[in-house]
């Protein structure tokens, strides 16, 4: 799983597993709002990539985050939009062994119930467990039909939205859990041979429990989000009017984050 990611969180000198993520540019990891929407600070979290086993001098490279953007529409209620973008300090190097990105699918991709898919994180193995497995976790697993996993949820008054998705295997009972939280779910796409990641571990009842699959945030409904990062980190500079780039990498505040939020939506909501 080369465009895998490992996010570390420390609040004193010993960081702990937080979430997973992946690599879709040499600046940029998806992962998903929850995972760091709580005023972390930049110098809080560690982006590890090319890991395998998370056991001490593991296998990993670190690197650092320059800014922490949770998508700004994100509701922690009801996990709409439960998806964000870690902007990194220096750039990763695709030259080094098992670390690549993940391809983004078409803006309007649709998948179809029971395709096969892949989900990978170092989250719980079992629903209520209390430990995270040393090595990182794959299984496959299947598209469940938004309806079908609709009216079960919704008994529990859990919506599923248009910008969500179910999946997990009933009959292997597989499914993602606690801790996988931000990690792809990916499907191979066997006309580009490349993997494309079609959703984000967001939220569920359990985990592999019969009628509740793991709910997934749709990489297709984000695309925007992701878009308009990119481009205005790229090409607009005036977003960047009241601080420089380099004093927006080093500074350790959340509130320029939101200054740059608050650019970034005004221009947004200007041509949407």
């Amino acid at each position: 799983m080369k465009f895998q990611v490992h996010l570390y969180v420390y609040s004193t000198s010993i960081g702990v597993h937080n979430c997973g993520g992946s690599i879709i540019d040499d600046l940029y990891i998806l992962t998903a709002a929850h995972c760091i929407e709580n005023d972390m600070g930049i110098t809080a979290i560690e982006i590890r990539v090319s890991e395998h086993s998370q056991a001490a001098g593991g296998d990993h490279v670190s690197y650092s985050a320059a800014g922490i953007l949770p998508n700004p529409y994100y509701n922690s209620e009801t996990s709409v939009n439960d998806n964000g973008v870690i902007l990194l300090h220096n750039a990763i190097d695709f030259t080094e062994p098992g670390v690549a990105p993940v391809c983004l699918p078409a803006v309007g991709q649709t998948w179809s119930n029971g395709d096969q898919t892949m989900v990978s994180g170092w989250g719980l193995t079992e629903s209520g467990g209390s430990s995270t497995p040393d090595i990182l976790q794959v299984v496959n697993i299947s598209f469940v039909d938004s309806t079908t996993c609709g009216s079960d949820y919704g008994y529990y008054e859990h919506e599923i939205t248009s910008d969500m998705f179910c999946a997990y295997d009933q009959g292997a009972g597989t499914d993602s859990c606690q801790g996988d939280s931000g990690g792809p779910l990916a499907i191979y796409n066997s006309a580009t041979g490349r993997w494309e990641q079609a959703g984000i571990v967001s939220w569920g009842i359990g985990c592999g429990f019969n009628g509740f699959p793991g709910v997934y945030s749709d990489v297709t409904q984000m695309l925007w989000w992701v878009n308009a990062i990119a481009d205005y980190f790229s090409n607009h500079g005036d977003c960047l009017n009241s601080f420089q780039k380099s004093v927006l990498f080093s500074v350790q505040e959340q509130k320029l984050i939101q200054l740059l939020f608050n650019c970034l939506n005004s221009a947004l909501k200007a041509v949407i």
